[in-house]
């Protein structure tokens, strides 16, 4: 995205802050918002079978969440803040 399309888009957006190892949503819960990054970073890590599998590092401009709620499921992972994030919701 431009500059511009993603100021059009933070407008329809609420900025939530997510302290470091603050987690922004946990696996298998109901999916109700989609997120991008404006600041910081977070790590999506998903566990099954007893063990914890990192996904992906997420860092500013990055967006996540949007499966869940497209898909009309649960959450399939789980979202933590690396470090001080700032989120548009």
């Amino acid at each position: 995205m431009d500059d511009d399309a993603l100021a059009a888009v933070a407008q329809e957006l609420e900025e939530q802050s997510v302290p470091k190892e603050g987690v922004v949503f946990q696996q298998d819960v109901s999916a109700e918002s989609f997120y991008m990054i404006y600041g910081g970073s977070v790590r999506i890590v998903r566990k099954q079978d007893g063990k914890e599998y990192q996904l992906a590092v997420l860092v500013k401009y990055d967006y996540f969440g949007e499966m869940a709620l497209v898909s009309k499921r649960r959450r399939s992972a789980t979202v933590t803040a690396l470090q001080d994030t700032s989120l548009l919701v």
